[in-house]
Parts: C-alpha cells; sequence; structure tokens
C-alpha cells in the first residue's frame, strides 16, 4: 500500500494519541522535510474555544480534554481519529517554528489534501472548522480537571525508559 491509501488505512486503525501521531510527523515531512522529536501530549480542562495549543519553546502540545473527552464518546472512530490528526498536525506546526496562524492553517490545509485527498474527512475538518455546537455541549460534560499526562507519546523517538 503506497500513498494516500496508506494513510488512509494508517487514521483508520489508529488506536491511540501516539498512532495517529506518528500520521501527522510523517505527513509533515513528506511535504515539507522538517521533523521533531521529544513532544509530550497533555490533556487537560481549558477554554472550550482552544482545541489545543502548543507553549512556545516547550515539548509539551495541549489538547483540550473536556473537547476531546466529548468527542470520543460522540463521534465515529475515523471522525474522532480525524479531529486529533488536525489539531496534531496544527500543534505540531507551531513546535516546528511555524508561528504565524494563517500560514499553520494554510500549511494545515495542503497537507492533508496532499496526505488524504480533498474528499476525506481530515481535509473537510482542514478547511471547515469544529462544529460550535459540539463545543457547547462539551461543557456539560463532568470529567475530572486535573491534567493527564499522555505515557504513551512521541514514541518513535523514544530510544529508552528513563
Amino acid at each position: 500500500m503506497s500513498g494516500k491509501s496508506h494513510y488512509i488505512s494508517r487514521l483508520k486503525d489508529a488506536e491511540d494519541f501516539d498512532s495517529i501521531f506518528q500520521i501527522v510527523k510523517d505527513s509533515v515531512y513528506e511535504y515539507l522535510g522538517h521533523r521533531r522529536a521529544g513532544l509530550g501530549l497533555i490533556l487537560m480542562d481549558i477554554h472550550p474555544a482552544i482545541l489545543g495549543f502548543y507553549g512556545v519553546a516547550s515539548n509539551y502540545i495541549v489538547l483540550n480534554k473536556r473537547i476531546f473527552t466529548y468527542a470520543k464518546i460522540r463521534l465515529d472512530k475515523l471522525s474522532f481519529n480525524s479531529l486529533v490528526y488536525i489539531v496534531l498536525l496544527h500543534e505540531y506546526l507551531h513546535s516546528l517554528g511555524y508561528l504565524d496562524e494563517r500560514l499553520v492553517r494554510r500549511y494545515v490545509k495542503e497537507i492533508s489534501i496532499n496526505t488524504f485527498g480533498e474528499d476525506h474527512i481530515v481535509s473537510r475538518l482542514a478547511v471547515k472548522p469544529v462544529d460550535i455546537d459540539m463545543l457547547k455541549e462539551s461543557l456539560n460534560l463532568d470529567i475530572d480537571p486535573n491534567p493527564d499526562m499522555i505515557k504513551r507519546f512521541d514514541t518513535d523517538s523514544t530510544r529508552y525508559i528513563g
């Protein structure tokens, strides 16, 4: 399997954030020729209008715990994985030093279409933002407000256990 069908299959079969992040890293490397290792992932209850963020000069991507917990319940697996891909892609581009939001949004669209084709859900999400109703509905979800550090993330750059 090669090209877009390889990525489509990998995303459909992905079981965790790490698997999806590997697809993000591979697709960015294929498109831009840039790669970065050593990132961590934190799920944290943050403002519902923010899906995720990358703290400049940090080693962590933060995803909105409330939104992604809600999305996991409400969305089918491919839709959930596609949403995770889009947000991780956006934040990964920031971690590579692309700080201009307009440029990052353009790259998210271009990389998504290059990787999955124009008609794939990932590409549709890259062009049209997430439905705001889902963000509002997630406010009704009771979750533990403590941040969750995802233990198994960016594993292809981990050479040993320390």
